[in-house]
Protein backbone atom coordinates (compact mmCIF):
# COMPACT_ATOMS: atom_id res chain seq x y z
CA UNK A 1 0.00 0.00 0.00
CA UNK A 2 1.29 3.29 -1.08
CA UNK A 3 2.18 5.82 2.11
CA UNK A 4 -0.44 8.44 2.03
CA UNK A 5 1.75 11.26 1.61
CA UNK A 6 3.07 9.89 -1.65
CA UNK A 7 -0.31 9.50 -2.51
CA UNK A 8 -0.77 13.34 -1.80
CA UNK A 9 2.38 14.47 -3.80
CA UNK A 10 0.16 12.22 -6.51
CA UNK A 11 -2.83 14.17 -6.13
CA UNK A 12 -0.80 17.26 -6.04
CA UNK A 13 0.81 16.35 -9.17
CA UNK A 14 -2.22 14.91 -10.75
CA UNK A 15 -4.04 18.61 -10.77
CA UNK A 16 -1.16 20.31 -12.42
CA UNK A 17 -1.58 18.30 -15.48
CA UNK A 18 -5.53 18.81 -15.06
CA UNK A 19 -5.40 22.06 -14.66
CA UNK A 20 -3.27 22.22 -18.51
CA UNK A 21 -6.53 21.51 -19.77
CA UNK A 22 -8.48 24.54 -20.54
CA UNK A 23 -10.66 26.66 -23.20
CA UNK A 24 -8.45 29.39 -22.24
CA UNK A 25 -4.37 29.50 -22.59
CA UNK A 26 -2.94 30.43 -19.40
CA UNK A 27 -6.19 30.26 -17.52
CA UNK A 28 -8.23 27.28 -15.89
CA UNK A 29 -11.72 27.46 -17.69
CA UNK A 30 -13.12 24.29 -18.17
CA UNK A 31 -17.32 24.85 -19.35
CA UNK A 32 -19.90 22.17 -19.48
CA UNK A 33 -20.15 20.28 -22.83
CA UNK A 34 -16.33 21.42 -24.32
CA UNK A 35 -12.86 19.93 -25.84
CA UNK A 36 -11.52 20.69 -22.40
CA UNK A 37 -13.68 19.19 -20.08
CA UNK A 38 -14.03 16.25 -22.48
CA UNK A 39 -10.04 15.64 -22.30
CA UNK A 40 -10.05 15.98 -18.63
CA UNK A 41 -12.63 13.24 -18.18
CA UNK A 42 -10.73 10.80 -20.41
CA UNK A 43 -8.10 11.66 -18.42
CA UNK A 44 -9.49 11.08 -15.13
CA UNK A 45 -11.36 8.21 -16.21
CA UNK A 46 -7.99 6.14 -16.88
CA UNK A 47 -6.79 6.81 -13.67
CA UNK A 48 -10.52 5.16 -11.75
CA UNK A 49 -9.22 2.26 -14.00
CA UNK A 50 -5.80 2.53 -12.68
CA UNK A 51 -6.91 2.65 -9.65
CA UNK A 52 -8.86 -0.75 -10.13
CA UNK A 53 -12.55 0.75 -10.43
CA UNK A 54 -14.78 -0.27 -13.25
CA UNK A 55 -16.31 2.95 -15.26
CA UNK A 56 -19.06 4.14 -17.29
CA UNK A 57 -20.57 7.83 -18.20
CA UNK A 58 -24.19 8.76 -17.92
CA UNK A 59 -26.45 10.32 -20.05
CA UNK A 60 -25.27 13.57 -19.61
CA UNK A 61 -21.78 13.05 -19.04
CA UNK A 62 -20.98 12.29 -15.59
CA UNK A 63 -18.43 10.00 -14.69
CA UNK A 64 -18.55 7.18 -12.17
CA UNK A 65 -15.97 4.40 -11.20
CA UNK A 66 -16.58 1.87 -9.03
CA UNK A 67 -14.75 -0.53 -6.83
CA UNK A 68 -17.03 -3.53 -6.60
CA UNK A 69 -18.14 -5.27 -3.15
CA UNK A 70 -18.96 -8.38 -2.23
CA UNK A 71 -22.13 -9.03 -4.59
CA UNK A 72 -23.52 -7.29 -8.01
CA UNK A 73 -26.49 -5.51 -5.48
CA UNK A 74 -24.75 -4.78 -2.22
CA UNK A 75 -24.62 -0.91 -0.62
CA UNK A 76 -22.53 1.90 -2.28
CA UNK A 77 -20.97 3.90 -0.66
CA UNK A 78 -20.09 7.77 -2.96
CA UNK A 79 -17.36 10.06 -2.66
CA UNK A 80 -16.90 12.34 -5.22
CA UNK A 81 -16.91 15.89 -6.75
CA UNK A 82 -17.14 17.83 -10.45
CA UNK A 83 -14.42 18.67 -12.69
CA UNK A 84 -15.89 21.61 -15.06
CA UNK A 85 -14.98 25.08 -13.24
CA UNK A 86 -15.75 28.68 -13.03
CA UNK A 87 -13.97 31.01 -15.74
CA UNK A 88 -10.20 31.85 -14.56
CA UNK A 89 -10.30 29.09 -11.96
CA UNK A 90 -8.17 27.68 -9.41
CA UNK A 91 -7.24 24.08 -9.77
CA UNK A 92 -8.82 22.32 -6.86
CA UNK A 93 -12.24 23.48 -6.70
CA UNK A 94 -14.27 20.55 -7.03
CA UNK A 95 -11.02 18.42 -8.52
CA UNK A 96 -9.87 17.86 -4.98
CA UNK A 97 -12.96 15.67 -4.24
CA UNK A 98 -12.64 13.39 -7.50
CA UNK A 99 -8.96 12.92 -6.82
CA UNK A 100 -8.83 12.59 -3.06
CA UNK A 101 -11.99 9.96 -3.55
CA UNK A 102 -9.27 8.07 -5.85
CA UNK A 103 -6.96 8.28 -3.96
CA UNK A 104 -9.01 6.54 -1.21
CA UNK A 105 -9.96 3.88 -3.38
CA UNK A 106 -5.98 3.60 -4.04
CA UNK A 107 -5.67 2.51 -0.52
CA UNK A 108 -9.03 0.67 -0.04
CA UNK A 109 -8.26 -1.76 -3.06
CA UNK A 110 -4.73 -3.55 -1.80
CA UNK A 111 -6.40 -4.24 1.68
CA UNK A 112 -6.29 -7.61 2.39
CA UNK A 113 -9.97 -7.24 4.06
CA UNK A 114 -12.77 -6.30 1.96
CA UNK A 115 -15.37 -3.83 2.83
CA UNK A 116 -18.78 -4.78 3.27
CA UNK A 117 -20.03 -2.31 0.64
CA UNK A 118 -18.76 -1.11 -3.06
CA UNK A 119 -17.40 2.49 -3.51
CA UNK A 120 -18.74 4.40 -5.75
CA UNK A 121 -16.49 7.58 -7.36
CA UNK A 122 -18.31 10.28 -9.16
CA UNK A 123 -16.80 13.34 -11.07
CA UNK A 124 -19.73 15.32 -12.06
CA UNK A 125 -19.98 17.23 -15.43
CA UNK A 126 -21.23 20.23 -14.22
CA UNK A 127 -21.58 21.64 -10.88
CA UNK A 128 -20.57 25.70 -11.12
CA UNK A 129 -23.45 26.40 -13.91
CA UNK A 130 -21.25 29.21 -15.96
CA UNK A 131 -22.16 28.27 -19.02
CA UNK A 132 -25.82 27.71 -18.83
CA UNK A 133 -26.37 29.50 -15.78
CA UNK A 134 -27.59 26.26 -14.43
CA UNK A 135 -26.21 24.99 -10.58
CA UNK A 136 -25.56 21.39 -10.53
CA UNK A 137 -26.40 20.35 -13.83
CA UNK A 138 -25.01 17.44 -13.52
CA UNK A 139 -25.95 16.15 -9.55
CA UNK A 140 -29.28 17.22 -10.80
CA UNK A 141 -29.24 14.83 -13.68
CA UNK A 142 -27.80 12.25 -11.72
CA UNK A 143 -30.73 11.95 -9.59
CA UNK A 144 -33.44 12.06 -11.91
CA UNK A 145 -34.54 15.62 -10.84
CA UNK A 146 -33.20 17.92 -13.73
CA UNK A 147 -36.16 20.46 -14.36
CA UNK A 148 -37.13 19.01 -18.29
CA UNK A 149 -37.49 22.94 -19.06
CA UNK A 150 -33.63 23.67 -18.39
CA UNK A 151 -32.86 21.57 -21.61
CA UNK A 152 -34.37 24.43 -23.51
CA UNK A 153 -31.96 26.87 -21.93
CA UNK A 154 -29.15 28.80 -23.84
CA UNK A 155 -25.99 29.75 -23.22
CA UNK A 156 -24.28 33.45 -24.92
CA UNK A 157 -23.69 31.88 -28.44
CA UNK A 158 -27.39 30.52 -28.14
CA UNK A 159 -27.18 26.85 -28.11
CA UNK A 160 -29.25 25.39 -26.12
CA UNK A 161 -28.51 22.64 -23.26
CA UNK A 162 -30.55 20.02 -25.23
CA UNK A 163 -27.71 20.43 -28.26
CA UNK A 164 -24.55 20.84 -25.77
CA UNK A 165 -25.67 17.58 -24.27
CA UNK A 166 -25.96 15.56 -27.62
CA UNK A 167 -23.14 17.36 -29.15
CA UNK A 168 -21.10 16.49 -26.38
CA UNK A 169 -22.10 13.06 -27.53
CA UNK A 170 -24.59 12.19 -25.19
CA UNK A 171 -28.43 11.65 -24.87
CA UNK A 172 -30.54 14.67 -23.36
CA UNK A 173 -33.84 13.18 -22.89
CA UNK A 174 -31.85 10.24 -21.05
CA UNK A 175 -30.96 12.96 -18.62
CA UNK A 176 -33.52 13.63 -16.91
CA UNK A 177 -34.23 10.01 -15.80
CA UNK A 178 -31.61 10.12 -13.38
CA UNK A 179 -28.32 6.99 -13.67
CA UNK A 180 -27.86 6.44 -10.05
CA UNK A 181 -27.73 2.15 -9.49
CA UNK A 182 -30.64 0.56 -8.42
CA UNK A 183 -29.00 -0.33 -4.81
CA UNK A 184 -28.80 0.91 -1.36
CA UNK A 185 -26.61 3.98 -1.07
CA UNK A 186 -24.99 4.63 2.34
CA UNK A 187 -24.28 7.92 1.75
CA UNK A 188 -22.18 10.52 -0.54
CA UNK A 189 -19.13 12.41 0.78
CA UNK A 190 -17.89 14.93 -0.96
CA UNK A 191 -14.14 16.24 -0.05
CA UNK A 192 -13.84 20.08 -0.77
CA UNK A 193 -11.67 22.97 -0.32
CA UNK A 194 -13.24 25.35 2.30
CA UNK A 195 -13.19 28.35 -0.18
CA UNK A 196 -12.93 30.71 3.48
CA UNK A 197 -10.38 31.57 5.91
CA UNK A 198 -11.94 29.97 9.37
CA UNK A 199 -9.92 26.62 8.88
CA UNK A 200 -6.57 28.42 8.08
CA UNK A 201 -7.25 30.67 10.94
CA UNK A 202 -8.06 28.11 13.25
CA UNK A 203 -4.73 26.44 12.47
CA UNK A 204 -6.85 23.14 11.49
CA UNK A 205 -6.54 21.10 7.99
CA UNK A 206 -9.91 19.89 7.45
CA UNK A 207 -13.33 20.33 9.13
CA UNK A 208 -16.71 18.96 8.88
CA UNK A 209 -19.63 20.73 7.19
CA UNK A 210 -22.60 21.16 8.56
CA UNK A 211 -24.82 22.32 5.92
CA UNK A 212 -25.22 24.81 3.28
CA UNK A 213 -26.72 28.02 2.05
CA UNK A 214 -29.49 28.68 0.15
CA UNK A 215 -29.34 30.20 -3.10
CA UNK A 216 -31.76 32.36 -5.14
CA UNK A 217 -30.36 34.06 -8.53
CA UNK A 218 -31.81 36.39 -10.97
CA UNK A 219 -30.91 38.77 -13.72
CA UNK A 220 -32.20 42.14 -13.88
CA UNK A 221 -33.03 43.87 -17.32
CA UNK A 222 -33.31 47.82 -17.18
CA UNK A 223 -34.52 49.52 -20.32
CA UNK A 224 -33.91 53.51 -20.54
CA UNK A 225 -33.48 55.81 -23.42
CA UNK A 226 -30.38 55.90 -25.95
CA UNK A 227 -29.52 59.67 -26.76
CA UNK A 228 -26.25 61.52 -27.97
CA UNK A 229 -24.11 62.20 -24.78
CA UNK A 230 -23.81 65.55 -26.27
CA UNK A 231 -26.75 66.97 -27.00
CA UNK A 232 -29.39 65.63 -24.62
CA UNK A 233 -30.02 67.52 -21.00
CA UNK A 234 -29.16 65.93 -18.00
CA UNK A 235 -32.76 66.87 -16.77
CA UNK A 236 -34.08 64.48 -19.89
CA UNK A 237 -31.96 61.83 -19.50
CA UNK A 238 -33.52 58.14 -18.83
CA UNK A 239 -30.02 56.61 -18.20
CA UNK A 240 -30.11 52.69 -17.63
CA UNK A 241 -26.93 52.53 -16.61
CA UNK A 242 -26.87 55.37 -13.84
CA UNK A 243 -30.23 53.71 -12.15
CA UNK A 244 -28.66 50.31 -12.60
CA UNK A 245 -25.27 51.71 -10.26
CA UNK A 246 -27.61 52.77 -7.72
CA UNK A 247 -29.25 49.11 -7.97
CA UNK A 248 -26.01 47.92 -7.63
CA UNK A 249 -25.67 49.23 -4.75
CA UNK A 250 -29.07 48.86 -3.17
CA UNK A 251 -28.52 44.88 -3.70
CA UNK A 252 -25.08 45.74 -1.72
CA UNK A 253 -27.13 47.56 1.20
CA UNK A 254 -29.11 44.80 1.56
CA UNK A 255 -26.81 41.65 1.65
CA UNK A 256 -24.79 43.80 4.68
CA UNK A 257 -28.53 44.80 6.42
CA UNK A 258 -28.64 40.98 7.13
CA UNK A 259 -26.89 38.96 9.13
CA UNK A 260 -25.16 35.68 7.42
CA UNK A 261 -26.25 37.13 4.37
CA UNK A 262 -24.51 37.73 1.11
CA UNK A 263 -25.57 39.41 -2.32
CA UNK A 264 -23.43 39.54 -5.10
CA UNK A 265 -23.63 41.20 -9.01
CA UNK A 266 -21.22 39.39 -10.84
CA UNK A 267 -22.02 40.40 -14.44
CA UNK A 268 -22.73 43.65 -16.18
CA UNK A 269 -23.78 44.27 -19.45
CA UNK A 270 -24.84 47.81 -21.41
CA UNK A 271 -26.68 48.52 -24.62
CA UNK A 272 -25.06 49.95 -26.96
CA UNK A 273 -21.80 50.60 -25.44
CA UNK A 274 -20.31 53.24 -26.79
CA UNK A 275 -18.36 56.63 -24.74
CA UNK A 276 -20.38 58.75 -26.88
CA UNK A 277 -23.86 57.65 -26.52
CA UNK A 278 -26.04 57.46 -23.29
CA UNK A 279 -26.73 54.09 -21.96
CA UNK A 280 -29.75 52.63 -23.55
CA UNK A 281 -30.43 49.16 -21.45
CA UNK A 282 -28.49 47.39 -18.86
CA UNK A 283 -28.57 44.18 -17.17
CA UNK A 284 -27.43 42.70 -14.33
CA UNK A 285 -26.82 39.28 -12.35
CA UNK A 286 -28.04 38.45 -8.92
CA UNK A 287 -26.73 35.72 -6.84
CA UNK A 288 -28.07 35.75 -3.10
CA UNK A 289 -27.44 33.52 0.12
CA UNK A 290 -28.46 32.57 3.42
CA UNK A 291 -28.26 29.59 5.73
CA UNK A 292 -31.96 30.17 5.75
CA UNK A 293 -33.84 29.86 3.02
CA UNK A 294 -36.65 32.19 4.34
CA UNK A 295 -34.53 34.81 4.82
CA UNK A 296 -33.08 34.75 0.93
CA UNK A 297 -36.45 35.50 0.40
CA UNK A 298 -37.20 37.77 2.09
CA UNK A 299 -33.91 40.05 0.96
CA UNK A 300 -35.21 38.68 -2.49
CA UNK A 301 -38.27 40.71 -2.00
CA UNK A 302 -36.83 43.65 -0.49
CA UNK A 303 -34.27 44.18 -3.56
CA UNK A 304 -37.24 43.89 -6.16
CA UNK A 305 -38.92 46.37 -4.14
CA UNK A 306 -36.17 48.70 -3.80
CA UNK A 307 -35.01 48.38 -7.54
CA UNK A 308 -38.31 49.47 -8.87
CA UNK A 309 -38.16 52.55 -7.04
CA UNK A 310 -34.91 53.73 -8.14
CA UNK A 311 -36.09 52.71 -11.77
CA UNK A 312 -39.34 55.18 -11.08
CA UNK A 313 -37.24 57.73 -9.67
CA UNK A 314 -35.38 57.50 -12.66
CA UNK A 315 -38.26 57.07 -14.93
CA UNK A 316 -36.54 53.79 -16.37
CA UNK A 317 -38.19 50.41 -16.95
CA UNK A 318 -36.90 47.47 -15.48
CA UNK A 319 -37.83 43.30 -16.01
CA UNK A 320 -36.46 40.55 -14.23
CA UNK A 321 -35.83 37.09 -15.05
CA UNK A 322 -36.06 34.74 -12.13
CA UNK A 323 -33.22 32.21 -12.08
CA UNK A 324 -32.91 29.19 -9.99
CA UNK A 325 -33.82 28.62 -6.37
CA UNK A 326 -31.83 26.45 -4.07
CA UNK A 327 -33.12 25.81 -0.57
CA UNK A 328 -30.80 25.72 2.05
CA UNK A 329 -29.36 22.05 3.07
CA UNK A 330 -28.17 20.49 6.41
CA UNK A 331 -25.87 17.97 6.41
CA UNK A 332 -27.01 14.36 7.58
CA UNK A 333 -26.18 13.96 11.61
CA UNK A 334 -24.92 10.21 11.16
CA UNK A 335 -22.70 10.51 8.31
CA UNK A 336 -21.50 13.91 9.62
CA UNK A 337 -20.71 12.42 13.08
CA UNK A 338 -19.22 9.50 11.72
CA UNK A 339 -16.91 12.21 9.65
CA UNK A 340 -16.09 14.13 12.64
CA UNK A 341 -14.94 11.09 14.38
CA UNK A 342 -12.67 10.23 11.80
CA UNK A 343 -11.24 13.85 11.60
CA UNK A 344 -10.96 13.35 15.85
CA UNK A 345 -8.76 9.74 15.11
CA UNK A 346 -6.92 11.04 12.10
CA UNK A 347 -5.31 13.75 15.62
CA UNK A 348 -7.46 16.83 14.59
CA UNK A 349 -9.90 19.23 16.51
CA UNK A 350 -13.37 18.12 14.67
CA UNK A 351 -15.05 21.27 13.53
CA UNK A 352 -18.01 22.29 12.19
CA UNK A 353 -18.60 24.50 9.47
CA UNK A 354 -21.55 25.87 7.31
CA UNK A 355 -20.90 26.10 3.88
CA UNK A 356 -21.64 29.73 1.90
CA UNK A 357 -21.02 27.91 -1.26
CA UNK A 358 -22.92 25.85 -3.02
CA UNK A 359 -22.37 22.03 -3.82
CA UNK A 360 -23.52 19.03 -5.51
CA UNK A 361 -24.03 17.85 -2.03
CA UNK A 362 -27.11 19.83 -2.15
CA UNK A 363 -28.89 17.96 -4.94
CA UNK A 364 -27.19 14.28 -3.41
CA UNK A 365 -29.09 14.97 -0.07
CA UNK A 366 -32.53 14.80 -2.17
CA UNK A 367 -31.98 10.86 -2.28
CA UNK A 368 -29.12 9.63 -0.10
CA UNK A 369 -27.26 10.63 3.77
CA UNK A 370 -24.86 13.49 2.65
CA UNK A 371 -22.29 15.20 4.02
CA UNK A 372 -18.99 17.12 3.10
CA UNK A 373 -15.53 17.19 4.61
CA UNK A 374 -13.77 20.77 4.37
CA UNK A 375 -9.81 21.38 3.43
CA UNK A 376 -8.06 24.11 4.28
CA UNK A 377 -7.54 26.43 1.77
CA UNK A 378 -4.69 29.41 1.60
CA UNK A 379 -6.02 32.90 2.49
CA UNK A 380 -9.35 31.74 2.15
CA UNK A 381 -9.15 32.22 -1.81
CA UNK A 382 -11.37 30.44 -4.34
CA UNK A 383 -12.65 30.71 -7.88
CA UNK A 384 -8.81 32.27 -8.02
CA UNK A 385 -5.69 31.41 -9.94
CA UNK A 386 -4.18 31.99 -6.74
CA UNK A 387 -6.72 28.99 -4.84
CA UNK A 388 -4.26 27.20 -2.83
CA UNK A 389 -3.80 23.89 -0.73
CA UNK A 390 -0.95 22.11 1.14
CA UNK A 391 0.31 18.79 0.41
CA UNK A 392 0.12 17.86 4.08
CA UNK A 393 -3.87 19.09 3.72
CA UNK A 394 -4.39 16.72 0.55
CA UNK A 395 -2.98 14.05 3.17
CA UNK A 396 -5.04 14.84 5.66
CA UNK A 397 -8.34 14.70 3.67
CA UNK A 398 -7.26 11.23 2.22
CA UNK A 399 -6.34 9.86 5.86
CA UNK A 400 -9.91 11.14 7.09
CA UNK A 401 -11.84 9.48 4.42
CA UNK A 402 -10.17 6.65 4.59
CA UNK A 403 -10.87 6.10 8.34
CA UNK A 404 -14.27 7.50 7.56
CA UNK A 405 -14.83 4.31 5.01
CA UNK A 406 -13.27 1.97 7.61
CA UNK A 407 -15.67 3.55 10.33
CA UNK A 408 -18.76 2.63 8.21
CA UNK A 409 -17.25 -0.52 7.04
CA UNK A 410 -17.26 -1.35 10.64
CA UNK A 411 -20.74 -0.14 11.44
CA UNK A 412 -22.24 -2.30 8.62
CA UNK A 413 -20.73 -5.65 9.42
CA UNK A 414 -17.26 -6.21 8.21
Amino acid sequence: MQPIHDLAATLMRRSDELAAHTEEPGKITRRYGTPALAEVMGIVEGWMRDAGMQTRRDAIGNLFGLLAGPSDDCPRLMLGGHLDSVRDAGRYDGVLGVLSAIATVEVLRDREEPLPFAIEVVAFADEEGVRFHSLYLGSWSAIGALPPGLLDATDADGITVRQAIRDWGFDPEGALEGSLAECEYIGFVEAHIEQGPRLEVAGIPVGVVSGIVGTRRAHLDVYGTAGHAGTVPMADRHDALVATSEIILAIDEGGRSHENAVATVGEIAVRPGASNVITGGARISLDLRHPDGAVVDELYDEIRTRSAAIAARWKVDIAWRTGQKVEAMSCDDALSGALAAAVEAAGHEPVRLFSGAGHDAVAMSRVMPTTMLFTRCKGGISHNPAESIASEDAAATIDVLVRFVDAMAAMHGR
